[in-house]
């Protein structure tokens, strides 16, 4: 602990000098009355609030609702203004700027409706191209979620290549999203850069995070990046939330019918505020939702869950000097969700209910500043997450099944960012800092009966888990105009702490973990990727495990093995990608492969207790470790008008463990396939501009065939009842989407857009589930809904 103090001592010293050096007050600043104004448009029309800045100054602004800017009190001399918007290719123009003179400097931008120029900066943890990114970036933007008809983040994730949504619980609706194949703890969720997304809350999370809040999902596949974490072996997924930058609101309902039938309402509104000079800005949004659950095959049991949702946030940024930014952002979430049945009942006195009552806080801070040339930037920031759920996991009326979890996760940190402008022969940019994080996770069941003892014993401890870690990375990267490489090293000192029945249990645990990625500019168009990183994960209770079935009246609990050790991986990519603008139209095409090679990954077997009616799952270590292969294909077609669009993307892969596992209670129950995972999935997603006002969207998700275990106990569609475990092979999904929306001008700005559509309009949807109290709740995969009907209605001047 006194070298993490010594280290966060001489990270303030530094930020002192440094933000001395970056702060000039405004009385100090000669008045050039150098001034340039104009309009950015496309096809004719204006843009609103795109920004252009004065290359290589700390001048920029936003142009107003009309697209128009205007730039006060410019240096002199020769310089670039550069001009970008969201969903629009960049462009520059070179201007003299004299003393005392106006200027008028116009721009007309091209739709980059491929988004092969976009902003990002997972890759390397600052702003660069899409295009000039060392690894593949996949950027979901608002246009798309909004597309899909997506209601929540989950709900846009399988539009991007070899990322998949899966439903596993058919009684709480637990939901995790696979990357290449790998299971949900294999993700790393970032928000805004940061990793405060919990073990504990991964679960739901991903459910509870509303577009309204979203900028732009950021997706990397593959192992994990050296500078978020070394436990990113599936790909890391970066959700950045809208920034203030103008002055607008939206206000909108969106409701749905699952099966035509049992509504699912919606209602946002947001706004963001910025002040006249640009210093300070606040983005603020507010969501509400309530689901109603519905029962597929009419035998009382849910297959959709109950949910009622709350969530309000806001993001504000101060510059308090010319070339510094302190950055705010929070957000609260109360979500509660119920499955099974009897829903006008107390939990315990329905025959089968899962159910969560959670609450989340987010909250981040940070503090970034630039040096006078803006070569050099540095951070210090410091995220945490607060999560406090009561639950009822119980079956055949029981008393004692009620728990209570919390969560506490906190991370601190610094960044330096360097671009030197020559090192052999090339521009260079190296990145490093240090991080400090926890991990506080504790469970407990409130009415806990022990059969052994013949008592109950409330409040009896099931888990209670702290992970401390304190690492330290550095990356440099070196671009030419044909080559770029990366490099890249992080070292993670981490320390795991159990404590189960009085006992306390505490291992370290060190890892270094290497990144290494190449780009080549083989022409104009084409370009190669190829990457290797090195991933690692502690033994740990992760967010799945702490989800407690209810199946065949019995419950399932996660246990962590004896001996357990440290699971690692090596992870390769590579691929090419071709862009392409012919004529009036462009084009995008990427050819990616993957291998990663697990070493000790983790599994579980199961035992059943008949007197307990309780179901352990151990986590252990899998035997010769296990391998995840495959291709990504993606394509995207759009005319340069931007009037319509069509992306689509296919995964082939292979899961396997190199030797067979016991996934069940028999010996029999063994399988080389890591189950629930497709060898084959992919989507597409179009839009249509039929006329200035009527919009058109059709998008779909293919689900192939895959292994899912079925527990024994359920009465089957036939009458019949399951005796046994055993591994089913599921058919082929087509969930097919459309929306049509009108909008018309209203006043000052503002517009009202209608809207209508429908999900899963071939009704694509599993139809074998179980029934009765003693269903498997797990036996659940395929698309999320069934047919659904959608209707809304949006106000804003900014949609």
């Amino acid at each position: 602990m006194n070298n993490i103090k010594i280290i966060i001592l001489l990270l303030c010293i530094s930020l002192a000098s440094f933000a001395q050096e970056a702060y000039i007050p405004e009385e100090f600043i000669v008045p050039t009355d150098a001034n340039v104004f104009g309009h950015i448009t496309s096809d004719g029309d204006h843009i609103p609030f795109a920004t252009i800045i004065v290359v290589g100054t700390d001048k920029g602004t936003s142009a107003d609702a009309t697209g128009h800017y205007y730039l006060i009190n410019l240096p002199e001399g020769q310089f670039t203004l550069k001009a970008r918007a969201v969903g629009y290719k960049a462009r520059e123009k070179s201007v003299t700027i004299r003393k005392g003179q106006t200027i008028e400097v116009n721009f007309e931008l091209l739709p980059d409706v491929i988004q092969a120029e976009g902003v990002v900066v997972s890759a390397s943890r600052y702003e660069q191209s899409r295009k000039d990114a060392p690894v593949v970036v996949n950027s979901i933007s608002p246009k798309l979620f909004d597309e899909v008809q997506a209601t929540t983040l989950g709900d846009g994730l399988n539009f991007t290549p070899g990322l998949r949504m899966e439903n596993n619980c058919q009684n709480c609706g637990f939901s995790q999203l696979r990357m290449n194949g790998l299971e949900g703890a294999y993700s790393q969720f970032l928000i805004n850069g940061r990793p405060v997304f919990s073990a504990l809350n991964g679960v739901y999370g991903i459910d509870a995070i509303p577009p309204s809040m979203i900028q732009r999902v950021e997706v990397i596949r593959g192992g994990g990046s050296a500078l978020y974490g070394s436990n990113a072996i599936g790909g890391t997924v970066n959700i950045i939330t809208k920034d203030p930058v103008n002055n607008s609101w939206l206000i909108g309902s969106n409701l749905g019918y699952t099966n035509a039938e049992k509504p699912d309402l919606s209602v946002n509104a947001s706004t963001s505020l910025v002040s006249n000079d640009y210093s300070s800005g606040i983005f603020l949004y507010a969501v509400m939702r309530e689901r109603q659950p519905w029962d597929e095959n009419g035998d009382g049991f849910s297959e959709i869950t109950k949910i009622s949702s709350r969530t309000m946030g806001t993001k504000a940024f101060y510059k308090p000097g010319k070339r510094s930014r302190i950055n705010l952002d929070l957000n609260a979430i109360s979500d509660s969700r119920r499955g099974g049945n009897l829903f006008d009942m107390l939990p315990h006195e329905a025959d089968i209910c899962e159910m969560i009552d959670q609450k989340n806080l987010m909250g981040g801070l940070s503090f970034e500043t630039f040096s006078a040339d803006l070569a050099t930037e540095f951070s210090v920031y410091s995220s945490g997450q607060k999560v406090e759920r009561d639950s009822y996991y119980g079956a055949e009326k029981d008393p004692s099944a009620y728990g209570y979890t919390e969560g506490l996760t906190f991370i601190s940190g610094a960044q330096l960012t360097h671009h030197f402008a020559d090192v052999l022969a090339a521009p260079g940019t190296i990145t490093g800092g240090v991080e400090y994080s926890y991990d506080d996770l504790n469970d407990t069941k409130k009415g806990y009966y022990d059969y052994d003892e013949q008592q109950h014993l409330p409040n009896r401890l099931i888990t209670d888990q702290q992970v401390y870690g304190l690492g330290a990375f550095a990356q440099y990267e070196w671009k030419s105009d044909v080559i770029k490489l990366l490099a890249g090293l992080r070292y993670d000192m981490s320390t795991v702490k159990n404590n189960k029945s009085g006992e306390e249990i505490e291992k370290d645990y060190n890892s270094l973990s290497p990144r290494a990625s190449v780009l080549v500019n083989i022409t104009d168009h084409l370009q190669g990727r190829f990457s290797y990183a090195h991933g690692f994960r502690v033994p740990q209770i992760f967010d799945e495990d702490l989800h407690i079935e209810s199946s065949a009246a019995r419950r399932i609990i996660h246990v962590l093995g004896d001996n357990l050790s440290p699971e690692s991986s090596n992870s390769f990519t590579g691929g090419f990608d071709f862009t392409e603008d012919h004529g009036a139209w462009q084009f995008y095409v990427l050819a990616e492969g993957f291998y990663t090679k697990l070493d000790n990954p983790f599994a579980h077997e199961y035992s059943f207790d008949d007197k307990t009616k309780i179901m352990t799952a151990t986590i252990v270590n899998a035997e010769d470790g296990a391998k995840v292969y495959g291709l990504n294909l993606e394509a995207r077609i759009a005319p340069s008008n931007g009037k319509m669009n069509f992306q689509a993307g296919f995964t082939l892969q292979k899961s396997e463990y190199e030797k067979p596992q016991d996934w069940g209670d028999e010996e029999t129950s063994v399988s080389l396939h890591i189950l629930r995972t497709p060898e084959a999935y992919g989507y597409f997603s179009s839009s249509f501009d039929i006329t200035k006002a009527i919009a058109f969207s059709l998008s779909g998700v293919y689900t192939g065939p895959m292994y899912v275990p079925h527990f024994p106990g359920g009465e089957r569609p036939d009458g019949s009842v399951l005796e046994k475990e055993e591994l089913v092979y599921t058919g082929s999904f087509f969930d097919i989407n459309s929306k049509i929306s009108y909008t018309m001008p209203l006043s000052c700005g503002t517009k009202m857009q209608l809207y209508a559509g429908a999900q899963n309009i071939l009704n694509s949807y599993q139809d074998d589930f179980d029934l009765g109290i003693n269903r498997d709740a797990g036996y659940i995969y395929g698309p999320g809904k069934p047919f659904t009907v959608v209707f809304g209605v949006k106000f804003g001047n900014m949609f």
